[in-house]
């Protein structure tokens, strides 16, 4: 995937890589999944990383989604957030 990514103003794609997230579960159906894009800019190579949740509670559904760079976005505060909108979904 990362070869069909063109150098742009400066940023070289070096890797891309997703997988499932071990995630609690929220409402009737949920998954989350993790994007980390690494690249390199001004000499340095940092990772961005985008954390995707989904949930589905009834007919309502909810996709979050968590950026954060060189590490990934704090486990505890995406589940407290997920929470939060889990809560209001019921």
């Amino acid at each position: 995937m990362a070869e069909t990514l063109e150098d742009t103003d400066g940023i070289k794609v070096i890797d891309i890589s997703a997988g499932r997230l071990s995630f609690p579960s929220f409402g009737d159906r949920s998954a989350a999944y993790q994007i980390a894009i690494e690249y390199e800019s001004e000499g340095l190579t940092p990772t961005f990383y985008v954390d995707i949740v989904v949930l589905q509670d009834g007919r309502a559904l909810a996709a979050l989604i968590y950026l954060d760079l060189l590490t990934p976005f704090s486990d505890s505060e995406k589940e407290r957030l997920t929470e939060i909108v889990a809560g209001r979904m019921q």
